[in-house]
């Protein structure tokens, strides 16, 4: 686990605050769903997992920060770009979406145009079905440059 969700699991919470994702339907759900006050069973956390850490499992898998659904989510990518475990950083179930919600909207979205950018064939999530194959080119048809990238690059420049 990252090291900024460790405390969470083993006080066993409570969560840190979350935001519907945008939308009606997610808003609804997520009142539903979503309770900050609730608390789970501790849970130890035998070893942190560092960015860019290559886990030596299954010919390497690499940790990849992804922050917005919460503060320490990570997307595993089995390597060399066979299959991303994408966790909640979105997921599938009504297609390719945002999760129910987030910690930081901004940081999400990031996160989402970071997982864009990578090259993978298949995909896992934590909701929904998995992706089996062109899955990198999805998420970039989803999540790829938007005009608020090329504008901040070229106001950069």
């Amino acid at each position: 686990m990252h090291p900024l969700d460790i405390p969470v699991a083993e006080s066993g919470g409570p969560f840190r605050p979350m935001t519907a994702a945008p939308g009606m339907l997610w808003r609804v759900l997520c009142r539903l769903i979503y309770h900050p006050d609730r608390r789970l069973e501790p849970v130890a956390i035998n070893q942190s997992l560092t960015a860019g850490e290559i886990l030596p499992i299954a010919g390497g898998i690499e940790v990849i920060h992804t922050p917005g659904h919460c503060a320490g989510q990570v997307a595993l990518l089995l390597r060399p770009g066979r299959m991303l475990f994408v966790g909640d950083v979105c997921m599938n179930i009504m297609g390719l979406g945002d999760p129910l919600g987030f910690e930081s909207l901004e940081e999400g979205r990031a996160s989402q145009r970071k997982l864009a950018g990578l090259s993978f064939d298949a995909a896992g999530f934590g909701h929904g079905a998995p992706i089996t194959h062109d899955a990198s080119k999805r998420f970039r048809n989803k999540w790829g440059k938007h005009p608020e990238d090329v504008f901040q690059q070229r106001s950069a420049a």
